[in-house]
């Protein structure tokens, strides 16, 4: 996970453009179920946000297709029924290491899923691949360790959406 080192404990990688915020990021309380979602792009993984949701019908539904579609983490639906999944996009950031060539973007996105009187938090890390997006990492804030610190020399800050917990600061050599 600090493998990411100065450019941000686990900042997701990810090619090409970035879509506009009222493209990427709704900040509505969002519904997955077994059969339909608020979303429309489940199982087609082409901005962060559409990867996150994708892994959270996964879950939601059981079903491990969707899981391997943004996902290598190993997975098994098990044969619980399918739920309904309540959940919020909190925040997301894009950014990319100034030095590479290769046009590389990196986004973090957290959601806080909401279910009767708890709430629960979860930080998302993404990688591109082709153009749509596969989730490396997630975790609660805790594991991920925010606020996520970034090196101003190193990397720029595209976009950013909502109260992201950014640390700007000289990565310690």
């Amino acid at each position: 996970m600090r493998m990411w080192g100065t450019v941000a404990a686990g900042l997701i990688a990810l090619c090409g453009g970035v879509a506009r915020a009222g493209e990427t990021f709704p900040s509505d309380v969002r519904t997955i179920t077994a059969t339909g979602a608020t979303s429309s792009c489940i199982g087609d993984p082409k901005t962060p946000v559409c990867a996150v949701e994708t892994l959270l019908a996964c879950f939601a539904r059981r079903a491990a297709p969707l899981c391997r579609s943004v996902t290598a983490r190993p997975f098994s639906a098990d044969a619980a029924p399918p739920r309904t999944v309540s959940y919020r996009l909190l925040w997301l950031l894009t950014s990319r290491a100034k030095d590479d060539r290769s046009g590389t973007v990196y986004a973090t996105l957290a959601v806080e899923r909401l279910s009767g009187s708890w709430t629960d938090i979860y930080v998302h890390f993404l990688e591109s691949v082709g153009s749509g997006w596969r989730i490396e990492e997630w975790g609660t804030p805790g594991e991920i360790g925010l606020p996520l610190r970034i090196d101003p020399r190193k990397t720029e800050i595209l976009e950013k959406y909502g109260s992201v917990p950014l640390v700007t600061a000289y990565a310690v050599q």
